[in-house]
């Protein structure tokens, strides 16, 4: 089965975390040179806010682990979609909740219905024959490309009185 719609909003949301995660990375390497520190504490003490520097510091660093983690993840359910439709499923609903705490909204939501997609379409059962089933299915395949309607009605007439 085509899982093409699927796969383009992963990757899409792939995509988009992996554009997030740089953003923060540069936002904690910005928070780590010590005039953009002194300028962010001088803002925050004019508008009254009660953070310390560490502590928005830390915050910005959990982002990062959550949006990495989010991003790992996300490539890797990608990557399984074609074999494994369940836990690539699974895995792109988990990623999208990291995904919502991270504040990472826009691929959490891709993943979430790229994952509800995998999860409620179904592969198609193939008919698997073996053994003493091949030759009766090798038989039913022949009658079927041999099959002529008239026939067969004629045959329906001559058993049944009824029919006409």
């Amino acid at each position: 089965m085509s899982r093409k719609t699927e796969k383009i909003l992963a990757w899409i949301a792939n995509g988009l975390s992996a554009l997030f995660l740089i953003i923060m990375a540069l936002s904690l390497v910005l928070f780590s040179i010590p005039e953009t520190r002194q300028q962010i504490s001088d803002v925050m003490k004019q508008q009254g806010q009660q953070l310390s520097m560490d502590q928005i510091t830390f915050q910005l660093g959990a982002v990062v682990v959550g949006v990495l983690f989010s991003t790992v993840f996300g490539i890797i359910a990608t990557l399984l979609l074609k074999k494994k439709r369940v836990l690539s499923g699974i895995l792109m609903i988990a990623v999208a909740v990291v995904g919502f705490v991270t504040s990472n909204y826009i691929a959490a939501i891709l993943w979430l219905i790229a994952g509800i997609m995998l999860l409620s379409k179904k592969d198609p059962k193939r008919p698997q024959y073996s053994g003493e089933d091949d030759a009766l299915s090798q038989g039913s395949l022949n009658r079927e490309q041999s099959f002529d309607p008239e026939r067969e009605m004629q045959q329906r007439k001559e058993k049944d009185s009824y029919i006409y």
